[in-house]
């Protein structure tokens, strides 16, 4: 199609002139004719070039081919993807970056196919990795790009010395985006168990973690379970990306709340938004990172709040004592509230379990089912003081937890695959719809 005849979309665009847009896209595991992964790939080729204006450059996360098969036939894979598939990109003037996926490389052999078709991947990473892991510098931007699935090192292995010597040399640089095949924390929603690995190694994805923390790295993009998924650990952002258009993975992927899309992001001094169009060119996500307070405002509860109803975000603040109890199962309330005056609770935060773990518990949908956010474990017995966030926009990593306004926020953890954009706040005119704990102070922040 004529660029001319294409109807635009509006892409994010960056809030300052310092700033950055750009698109990130993931297991399409195409590169064979007629397969259905090349027609979801294809609608998303066509979004792609509809963005308006342009990415200034593509990060792909892996999981180009489908793969798994004699070098040979892998070859003609990567060439009508490249050739054919992705034509549109021989004419555009941004870059595009590669890692690896399991589907790409898969032993040594396929790690030389993977070199030979994409030779202008940076040969700079670290030894036996060259052309798998590297690093490049786009403007006021260190972009790392990790390979997860190394034959030498193994599935969910890393080379952390390696990554730690890149981020300390670019520790001063503006803006610094790391990626990935492999993600670090579970996806929300989905319990994958087998052989194949679907995280990174848990010590090497904590140690791997902790130094994106202490670099002040932005995002780690990656992808591999077919979703899209954002959460926050340690103010850090882990989103899953990978709604190329493959169709395979864990329990039948992909699930019902799911959807074959690309991920569009800007980035500034204020942050990062993001966005995800689906094959139609329909927003079905966005959200924007960090939250920002507002100054503290004592929360009336039963008063006011039917104007902060369709708010996106709220955020309270907690202290209190933590009843000991010794029952086998204790439930304290901190706060809750009600649509009706009958059970259960619309929101529930509270401190469960015989040791006190902090605890969000939302009614998503009327007449739907109650999903559970569990936080970090409190002292027993102990005076405690923190913030619990939720943010309807980020999905089901959007429950959020921290100590203070100067803590990072982490997403709390949940098997649930919707978030608080389901949830049905209580109404203020229904008398007595909200409940605080007694010998608790709350406080709203937003």
């Amino acid at each position: 199609m004529d660029d001319s005849a294409r109807t635009c979309i509006s892409a994010l665009v960056s809030r300052d002139t310092r700033g950055h847009q750009f698109v990130v896209l993931a297991d399409v595991n195409s590169g064979i004719p007629g397969e259905i992964a090349a027609e979801h790939f294809s609608a998303l080729s066509e979004v792609l070039q509809q963005l308006s204006p342009s990415p200034e450059f593509i990060l792909w996360c892996g999981d180009h081919v489908a793969g798994y098969t004699s070098d040979d036939q892998l070859r003609t894979q990567w060439q009508y993807l490249l050739q054919h598939e992705m034509a549109w990109s021989q004419h555009k003037p941004y870059p595009i970056y590669h890692v690896p996926g399991n589907h790409d490389t898969y032993d040594e052999s396929s790690e030389g196919v993977f070199r030979e078709m994409l030779p202008e991947v940076p040969q700079n990473g670290p030894i036996g990795q060259q052309g798998l892991s590297w690093w490049s510098i786009f403007d006021d931007m260190l972009l790392v790009g990790i390979d997860t699935c190394s034959s030498a090192l193994g599935n969910g292995q890393l080379d952390l010395e390696w990554l730690e010597l890149v981020l300390r040399e670019h520790a001063d640089i503006r803006h610094k985006v790391v990626f990935g095949h492999f993600p670090v924390f579970p996806v929300n929603g989905y319990e994958v168990d087998g052989a194949i690995p679907w995280l990174l190694e848990p010590a090497v994805g904590q140690s791997f973690w902790n130094c994106l923390v202490r670099y002040g790295v932005t995002a780690y993009f990656c992808a591999h379970i077919v979703a899209f998924d954002a959460q926050v650990h340690e103010g850090v952002l882990q989103i899953v990306t990978a709604g190329g258009g493959a169709v395979c993975g864990p329990g039948g992927m992909m699930g019902p709340d799911e959807y074959f899309h690309l991920t569009q992001v800007a980035l500034d001094d204020e942050g990062m938004q993001v966005q995800t169009v689906d094959m139609n060119g329909v927003v079905r996500e966005a959200f924007a990172w960090p939250i920002c307070l507002a100054e503290q405002q004592s929360i009336p509860l039963e008063v006011g709040e039917a104007s902060s109803e369709a708010a996106p975000l709220h955020v309270w603040h907690f202290q209190g004592q933590h009843r000991a109890s010794s029952g086998r199962r204790h439930e304290q309330l901190l706060l809750s509230g009600t649509d009706n005056t009958v059970d259960p609770a619309s929101i529930w935060i509270g401190l469960e379990h015989p040791t006190p773990v902090v605890t969000v518990r939302l009614l998503l949908g009327t007449g739907g089912m109650i999903q559970t956010w569990l936080g970090p474990a409190l002292e027993a017995g102990a005076p405690f003081e923190f913030q619990i966030a939720l943010d309807r926009r980020m999905g089901p990593g959007g429950v959020l937890y921290r100590l203070n306004c100067e803590s990072p926020w982490s997403s709390l953890w949940t098997a649930s695959s919707q978030g608080a954009e389901r949830f049905n706040w209580p109404h203020a005119n229904w008398p007595g719809c909200w409940r605080v704990g007694e010998q608790v102070l709350v406080t709203k922040l937003i």
